[in-house]
């Protein structure tokens, strides 16, 4: 991937994880963000997150896998108590309800990695 479409999806992935709610001052933030990034790179690491994609986060920023962990966990958390994951909803022809609906890390990663790739099919199609 170059460098162009590297940053536009760390603006993508970053303007859709302070959409929801997430707060950009947590650590949970950037590690979601990276995962995300992780994910649409190589679409496997969604099958193996907490043996590869945890690990791979975890090595990038110098903390254990289960800090990763728990920061993200913790992030979640934060947004679903003052988020809008029904902007989620804008996105994947779904609807969430803001009460009801708590995602897993996983939900939220494989969402946006989802999302992302498609954005990234259009920026690419667009600059050609």
């Amino acid at each position: 991937m170059n460098l162009q479409c590297d940053l536009f999806l760390r603006e993508k992935s970053t303007n859709y994880l302070i959409e929801i709610g997430l707060p950009a001052s947590l650590q949970g933030f950037r590690f979601l963000r990276e995962a995300v990034l992780e994910v649409v790179k190589n679409p496997k690491l969604k099958k193996g997150v907490t043996k590869h994609l945890y690990p791979i986060i975890a090595e990038k920023f110098g903390y254990s896998a289960q800090v990763v962990e728990r920061a993200m966990r913790h992030a979640i958390e934060v947004a679903s108590k003052r988020g809008n994951f029904s902007a989620l909803g804008k996105y994947f022809s779904c609807q969430f309800n803001d009460d009801a609906f708590h995602p897993c890390i996983t939900e939220i990663v494989s969402l946006l990695a989802e999302r992302l790739t498609l954005d990234l099919n259009e920026f690419v199609m667009k600059s050609v």
